[in-house]
């Protein structure tokens, strides 16, 4: 088993050089735990209610639904299947 090996790294926040084992690191330790709370607050702040958007395509049949698929792809050109349409659609791409 291979022994893995320390990185050097730049924090985004503070620019201070630390290392570590793992290759997606961004933050140092001290920065770390700030931006945690920080993102998360920001979540919070900006996540999405499901319920109202729900309530926007509940009374859509699934044919209803399927024709508006082949509408879009038709106009935009696009091959969205039925999932990649409904997940562009619940997150607010389309």
């Amino acid at each position: 088993m291979k022994k893995k090996l320390q990185r050097e790294f730049v924090c985004k926040l503070c620019g201070m050089v630390f290392y570590s084992y793992s290759a997606n690191a961004k933050y140092c330790m001290d920065c770390r735990y700030e931006n945690k709370k920080k993102e998360k607050r920001n979540y919070m702040n900006n996540k999405r209610h499901p319920e109202l958007l729900m309530n926007k395509y509940r009374n859509k049949s699934l044919d209803e639904t399927l024709l508006d698929i082949k509408k879009y792809n038709k106009k935009h050109g696009t091959k969205y299947s039925y999932g990649e349409y409904i997940g562009r659609r619940d997150c607010g791409w389309l």
